[in-house]
């Protein structure tokens, strides 16, 4: 049985969006700061601090949440290693429009940068793990229960 779309949740769930949103940036950037001295390369700057804002999120127990936007048929928030703020941007701007607008400064991330951590992220395994097996589509997968404010040692030699 179909359930009739419940706005007030909507509006709530994007005010908690939000929230999470500022929360990471401030807990990322915090987490950056401690980090960027210690980078030798520039061009993992950017990487860096996307790293920095996804092991905030996922530091959070977001499963509710996750739970309410799969029902309103949006991201499910599973896939966003390679552009953290981006993906949770474009989450914000359709939960602002479906409940009217206006209510978040939001904006729809333009398609080429809502893409450009992929290349990123793509290139940056290729440099650690070498080139992609055509014969499987993963490169390696690791859940690590170890303090991630420090920074892994093995990047900053990149």
């Amino acid at each position: 049985m179909m359930e009739r779309y419940d706005s007030v949740k909507a509006c709530v769930l994007l005010q908690n969006m939000i929230s999470l949103r500022n929360e990471i940036c401030r807990e990322g950037n915090e987490l950056f700061e401690r980090w960027k001295s210690l980078i030798k390369n520039e061009e993992f700057m950017e990487s860096a601090k996307n790293l920095s804002y996804y092991l905030s999120l996922r530091s959070h127990d977001i499963r509710d949440m996750q739970e309410n936007l799969i029902h309103l048929g949006l991201s499910s928030l599973g896939r966003l290693e390679s552009r953290t703020l981006c993906n949770l941007d474009a989450v914000i701007f359709l939960l602002s429009n479906m409940v009217g607008g206006n209510i978040s400064k939001a904006e729809c991330p333009d398609r080429s940068s809502f893409f450009y951590g992929k290349r990123i992220l793509d290139k940056n395994s290729e440099r650690i793990f070498g080139a992609p097996n055509k014969k499987r589509h993963s490169s390696c997968s690791i859940k690590a229960n170890f303090c991630w404010r420090r920074f892994p040692r093995w990047m900053i030699s990149w």
